[in-house]
């Protein structure tokens, strides 16, 4: 089965299930995100034992294929092969990407969160498909952020990057113009989606903002 096609899913609002115990039904919460226009939708379940991780991931799967968007699993590798995902992102401490593919095999997408220059090098060198890369700005959705990047950092992930740059970190409503101004390909927020009680609406937002100054951008350009 050939490879999903990276550039044409990470773009936009890529949306990220982050399920928590108070927080929203995760096939709910991706079906909002999906209908407010993200392509790219990745699952997010931290505390999760691997069985019930393999509960949720069979019905986001379920409703992935329902609704057309792709579905990244996080961390749980083996989970993603199982399901068949279209993909499985991992971080800096958890599997490497040449690990990761030899789990899901060649038909899925690798992706991995980068927070400087040099992890960006070494994920594109590795074959990540696209990469996560910042805090952009300071981050309330992890307990221990990495440094902040910032824009000119985003802007220099971006001049060194093959594969696609999805902007992570701190992006609200109030930030992500001038982020999507740096050409982006696709900018995740969590807080600011889950914070707002609207997913869906949220999610709309992000993505027709990042349409709208996107398409200001190149017609400057």
């Amino acid at each position: 089965m050939p490879r999903p096609d990276a550039h044409a899913l990470v773009r936009g609002f890529y949306g990220i299930v982050n399920v928590t115990a108070d927080g929203p039904d995760p096939v709910e919460a991706a079906a909002s995100m999906a209908r407010g226009g993200a392509r790219c939708i990745q699952l997010r379940y931290k505390d999760a034992d691997p069985r019930t991780m393999r509960v949720v991931a069979r019905g986001l799967r379920e409703t992935s294929r329902i609704m057309g968007f792709a579905l990244v699993i996080d961390d749980f590798a083996d989970v993603a092969g199982e399901v068949k995902a279209d993909g499985v992102h991992v971080g800096q401490q958890d599997l490497t990407c040449a690990e990761a593919r030899r789990i899901v095999g060649s038909g899925a997408l690798v992706g991995v969160s980068t927070h400087n220059e040099a992890q960006l090098l070494a994920a594109i060198e590795a074959g990540a498909d696209y990469v996560g890369f910042g805090p952009i700005f300071p981050s309330v959705s992890k307990g221990s952020p990495d440094p902040v990047v910032g824009l000119d950092g985003l802007v220099k992930a971006l001049s060194i990057s093959p594969v696609p740059v999805v902007a992570i970190g701190g992006i609200t409503l109030r930030n992500a113009r001038e982020v999507v101004r740096t050409g982006v390909h696709a900018i995740t927020a969590i807080d600011a989606v889950y914070s707002s009680g609207d997913v869906q609406s949220a999610a709309e937002a992000f993505g027709v903002f990042f349409a709208t100054n996107r398409h200001a951008v190149a017609k400057k350009s």
